[in-house]
């Protein structure tokens, strides 16, 4: 089915409401959304020759799906200039119910529930919608896009209360997340298992997870399908934050790249735990001096510190590498040519105790994010030990991660080796000194 072709069907498919409904739809001009329906498919043409995967059920889908809402905005203002129902607020959920249903019953994954369904609904038969849900309840698996409808629709909330639901599938209904269930709506290699409670591949049934298991890989491949010119951010965007930094460094929050930033930390996918047994830890004292002890080669005390890429003055954080020449390569970056002369570098081998959750930001490129790394990875040109601008996006990025709950970050370091920063040190234990 080509992209146009498969647009055509939502005008198909709403042709099929009843009479009644359908003398609100001679309002609408058919004729021009068709039309404009068929601009958008042609301009989809280039990415055709781009990727032969454009006519994938998901790709079609998600473009059509996207036309759902200026369908349902011009269905409810219809039966708003008719006079349909007195309840404009009513009026417009109903035409958002219908478009849904229209638009869904016409892609290529639509199952026999949701024309059943969209058939029932158009033709006010509310007994035949409740008998085409009740039956895929029954049984003893369900289609992906039938789950998806349960998850999404509004109309669940309206005959919620007129079906019976298998054990567990409220729990599993509610775990997966609306964005997760949009995705899966396309999936036809997926099914979820009322008996065993579980989402299962349809090709091998070892293969299976919990609602919130699926929601961590859909958020992967949400990451997956950003293509390598579609940055998340652009350069200009990048770059007036760090001024807007520089200046209102308190008001991160306000600005809008500033909630991007938040909103792609939170959502992120890559969260790992220690991933090593041992890691180094460097810091450098005066030729004359004594070693330092263990107790002195952890974090500094709140207050004293100078900025970090992952901390502001003042703020102790513990920075570390999975390699010797790492932990002592980023020390040499902060030592003046005085520091050199007068300083020696000591290093120790630490263990670590307990689980935690880091970030990974270490890979050399990502699709998607290559922007955004470059911004985080600005080698310092001149420590001044106030306020570098390099640091000031990095370490908003810290910050950020502590509000969701993450305790450190792993970062990239240099091609052989990667460092990591957390904000607390209490997950190790000395080993050696090196």
């Amino acid at each position: 089915m080509t992209s146009a072709e498969s647009y055509m069907n939502v005008s198909e498919v709403l042709g099929q409401f009843s009479e009644s409904t359908k003398k609100t739809f001679a309002q609408i001009n058919t004729d021009g959304m068709t039309s404009a329906l068929k601009i958008a498919a042609e301009q989809l043409r280039p990415l055709e020759n781009i990727s032969g995967q454009l006519n994938s059920a998901l790709r079609v889908a998600q473009v059509q799906m996207s036309v759902q809402p200026v369908v349902s905005q011009m269905i409810g203002q219809k039966y708003i200039d008719a006079n349909v129902f007195s309840n404009g607020s009513f009026a417009l959920q109903l035409a958002d119910i219908q478009s849904q249903l229209a638009v869904l019953a016409s892609l290529p994954t639509a199952t026999p529930m949701l024309k059943e369904v969209q058939i029932g609904f158009a033709n006010s038969n509310i007994s035949a919608c409740v008998g085409a849900l009740q039956n895929s309840l029954n049984g003893i698996s369900m289609e992906m896009p039938d789950f998806s409808f349960f998850r999404t629709s509004e109309l669940i909330k309206s005959l919620g209360h007129d079906l019976s639901l298998p054990t567990g599938f409220a729990s599993a209904l509610a775990g997966l997340n609306k964005s997760s269930a949009e995705r899966l709506a396309y999936n036809d290699n997926i099914i979820y298992r009322n008996d065993i409670r579980r989402f299962v591949s349809v090709t091998n049934t070892d293969d299976n997870a919990t609602s919130s298991e699926l929601n961590v890989i859909c958020r992967a491949e949400d990451f997956l399908d950003v293509t390598e010119y579609e940055e998340k951010f652009t350069e200009n965007e990048l770059m007036n934050f760090m001024s807007y930094l520089d200046e209102h460094p308190m008001m991160a929050m306000k600005s809008e790249i500033g909630e991007r930033i938040f909103s792609l930390i939170n959502e992120f996918p890559y969260v790992i735990n220690f991933d090593r047994d041992c890691y180094y830890h460097c810091r450098a004292r005066l030729k004359d001096e004594a070693p330092y002890v263990w107790e002195q080669m952890r974090r500094a005390p709140y207050g004293v510190t100078y900025p970090g890429r992952y901390n502001h003055s003042g703020q102790s954080y513990f920075y570390f590498s999975d390699k010797v020449e790492g932990a002592q390569n980023e020390i040499r970056k902060h030592m003046t040519k005085d520091d050199e002369e007068q300083k020696v570098l000591q290093t120790v081998e630490v263990g670590v105790n307990t689980n935690v959750r880091l970030i990974d930001l270490s890979e050399k490129n990502r699709r998607g994010l290559n922007t955004f790394f470059k911004y985080i990875r600005f080698p310092l040109k001149n420590d001044s030990g106030k306020r570098p601008r390099e640091y000031l996006i990095p370490s908003f990025v810290a910050e950020c991660c502590r509000m969701v709950g993450i305790n450190g970050i792993k970062y990239y370091g240099g091609k052989d080796y990667s460092n990591y920063v957390t904000w607390e040190d209490g997950y190790y234990e000395f080993r050696r000194n090196i």
